[in-house]
C-alpha cells in the first residue's frame, strides 16, 4: 500500500515536494503525510497486521521497524532507518500493468534515495511467514553491512580524515545497482520506442482466464502481440535464410542494452511479463544451456528481483541459433509460487546435502524438479546431474544439436538460488497443427510450462477447456 499525495494547480497534479521535516529519517516528507499516516496505521490491512505482529521475531538484530511511515511524497507500509530498507505488503491490484509500473517508477526514486525497496504479496505474508521473515533478515543483514563499508569508505575520504564527521554523509550516496539500471532503461525504452510502447500498454487489454486442477491453477490469456514468437518458424532452413535479431548489427537502432560480462540486457519488445527482458550473449553461438548454466546463476543473482529463465533450442526458443536468457517479473508465474505454498504437500526430496536440496513435484500434471542451494558450484554440480539423467537413454529427450529437452527458471531469494528444470519430450501439441476448429495456437514454452498458456488468436482463447491443457501437457513434458 503506497500514498502519494498531490495538490491541483491550474489544470496538472504536481507532487508536494521540500515542504516538509526535514529529518534524514522521513526524507523531507510533507506534514500531511504525517496525518494520513496515522489514519492508515488505524486501518492496515489484514497481512500488514500479521506482519506487524511477526517482525518482532527479529529483535537479535537490534533493528526497529516504523509502520505507515512518511517517506519524501510518499507512505512506506514498514521502514528500518538502520539498514535504509521499505518493506512493501502489495494486493492483487499491484498485478495491473500500469499500476506495476507506477510502482516500479516510485521505487526507483526511492532507490535514489539510498533506499532499497522489497515486496511482498499478501499471501506470501499470510501463508509463508517464515520464508517472508528470512527473506527480510538477509536484506537487513546485507543492507547494514553495505552502509558500513560506504560509511568506512566516506569517513577515510573525508576532508577531515578517517572517524571525520560531514553533514553530507552516506544516506545520500544512492546504491545504483544492476537492478536499479535495469529498470532505468526500462523506463526508457518505453518513452522513446514506440514499437515497446504499444506493445506494453497492450498488456493491459490481455484477457485472461484460468482453469481450477484442485490445489492449483492454470491460466490462459489471449495476447495477439505473442503471434510472433508463437506462430515463428524454428527450422534449420527457416533460421538458416534470416538474420539474427539479437545479434547487435541487426536489432532495431532503437532497442539500447546494458552490458552485462559476455552479455547484453534489452527490453523485449513482445512482452508477455508486465517487464520482459531479453539477455544475448553477445557472440553468435547457438542456444544451449549446459555450457552457460552458471552464466544463468550469476544473472539471478544480479537481478535478484526478477527471475531468469532459459528456453530450449525446441521448446520455445525463437532463436535457437543464439544463446540468450529472459528475465521477468518473479512473482507473475505460478509455478514459483505453486512450490513454495505447495512444497510440503506436492513434492518429494530426492537429494540432500548441507549446500543442497533436489525436489521433484508430484501430482502437478507436468514433471518439475527444483534445485535449492547455497552454493553455486553445488547448483552447478547439481544440475549437471540431473541433466546427465534426463540425458539417457530416450533419443526423443533430445532436441536440436543433441541438448536434453528442457525449460529452466532460476531465481535467488536470502541468499539461495532455486532452479526449477522442466524436462520436454516434444515441442508442440498436435493440436497446434490441427485444422479448423481443433487447432489451438500454443506453442510451449518456459511461460506455458509453467502455468500460464498463452495463444494469439482470441477463437483459440475462447475454445481452449480444461482437457485441452491437459492433453498438451501430456504431450509435451516428460
Amino acid at each position: 500500500m503506497n500514498k502519494e499525495i498531490k495538490i491541483q494547480a491550474g489544470s496538472n497534479q504536481v507532487p508536494l515536494q521540500g515542504l516538509g521535516v526535514g529529518s534524514t529519517m522521513f526524507y523531507g516528507a510533507l506534514p500531511i503525510l504525517f496525518e494520513l499516516a496515522k489514519e492508515l496505521r488505524n486501518n492496515q490491512t489484514e497481512a500488514e497486521i500479521f506482519l506487524w505482529e511477526n517482525l518482532g521475531h527479529l529483535h537479535e538484530l537490534n533493528v526497529r521497524f516504523k509502520r505507515q511511515h512518511p517517506i519524501s511524497y510518499f507512505i512506506a507500509d514498514f521502514y528500518c532507518h538502520k539498514a535504509k530498507l521499505i518493506i512493501e505488503v502489495d494486493g492483487g491490484y499491484h498485478n495491473i500493468p500500469e499500476q506495476y509500473l507506477y510502482d516500479k517508477n516510485r521505487d526507483s526514486e526511492l532507490e535514489n534515495l539510498g533506499l532499497k525497496v522489497i515486496r511482498f504479496t499478501n499471501k506470501q505474508v499470510l501463508y509463508d511467514i517464515e520464508r517472508t521473515l528470512n527473506v527480510i533478515e538477509m536484506n537487513i543483514i546485507d543492507r547494514i553491512s553495505i552502509h558500513e563499508d560506504l560509511q568506512d569508505d566516506a569517513n577515510l575520504n573525508s576532508p577531515l580524515g578517517a572517524g571525520g564527521n560531514s553533514r553530507d554523509e552516506t544516506n545520500s550516496i544512492p546504491l545504483q545497482g544492476l537492478g536499479v539500471r535495469v529498470r532505468a532503461l526500462f523506463s526508457e525504452q518505453l518513452s522513446n520506442w514506440e514499437l515497446a510502447q504499444n506493445n506494453y500498454a497492450g498488456l493491459k487489454t490481455v484477457q485472461t482466464k484460468s482453469f481450477d486442477f484442485g490445489d492449483f491453477e492454470v491460466k490462459v490469456q489471449f495476447n495477439p502481440a505473442r503471434m510472433i514468437s508463437s506462430g515463428a518458424k524454428v527450422d534449420a532452413k527457416t533460421i538458416a535464410s534470416r538474420p539474427c535479431f539479437l545479434c547487435a548489427a541487426n536489432r532495431p537502432a532503437e532497442q539500447k542494452a546494458i552490458q552485462f560480462g559476455d552479455y547484453e540486457i534489452l527490453v523485449n519488445p513482445f512482452p508477455i511479463f508486465p517487464e520482459h527482458f531479453t539477455i544475448p550473449r553477445r557472440e553468435h553461438v547457438a542456444q544451449q544451456i549446459k555450457p552457460f548454466f552458471s552464466d544463468m546463476l550469476e544473472l539471478a543473482k544480479a537481478l535478484d528481483d526478477y527471475l531468469i529463465f532459459y528456453n530450449g533450442p525446441q521448446c520455445g526458443a525463437s532463436a535457437p541459433d543464439h544463446i540468450h536468457f529472459q528475465a521477468g517479473t518473479k512473482d507473475f508465474l505460478p509455478l514459483l509460487n505453486d512450490y513454495h505454498r505447495l512444497k510440503d504437500t506436492h513434492t518429494d526430496m530426492l537429494v540432500s546435502t548441507e549446500k543442497m536440496q533436489l525436489f521433484q513435484m508430484k501430482n502437478y500434471l507436468r514433471t518439475v524438479y527444483c534445485i535449492e542451494s547455497t552454493d553455486i558450484e553445488s547448483a552447478k554440480d547439481s544440475f549437471e546431474k540431473l541433466y546427465n539423467h534426463l540425458s539417457a537413454p530416450l533419443s526423443s529427450r533430445r532436441g536440436v544439436g543433441g541438448e536434453v529437452m528442457m525449460n529452466i527458471v532460476c531465481t535467488y531469494e536470502a541468499g539461495k538460488w532455486f532452479v526449477f528444470v522442466l524436462p520436454r519430450k516434444a515441442f508442440r501439441p498436435w493440436q497446434y497443427n490441427a485444422e479448423s476448429n481443433k487447432q489451438l495456437l500454443v506453442s510451449p514454452a518456459t511461460v506455458e510450462m509453467c502455468g500460464i498458456f498463452i495463444t494469439p488468436l482470441e477463437s483459440h482463447f475462447e475454445r481452449i477447456c480444461k482437457e485441452d491443457v491437459i492433453s498438451i501437457f501430456n504431450q509435451v513434458s516428460l
